[in-house]
């Protein structure tokens, strides 16, 4: 999970990272860490999925 998010931050930058982040947990976004954000990825019992949604939203040039 650490490295896709890594990825998609050098696709498309750290606040647009977190904002596709929070929109796959389905909390309200921010665009940076924060509580709702941390508590989600704890209570998140499928990563493998969470890292193909995220993997799906960078595109290589």
């Amino acid at each position: 999970l650490a490295s896709a998010f890594q990825t998609l931050c050098y696709r498309v930058g750290a606040t647009q990272a977190w904002t596709t982040l929070q929109g796959l947990l389905g909390v309200p976004v921010t665009g940076t860490l924060d509580q709702a954000t941390f508590q989600a990825l704890l209570n998140n019992n499928n990563h493998a999925l969470l890292v193909q949604q995220l993997l799906a939203g960078v595109t290589t040039p």
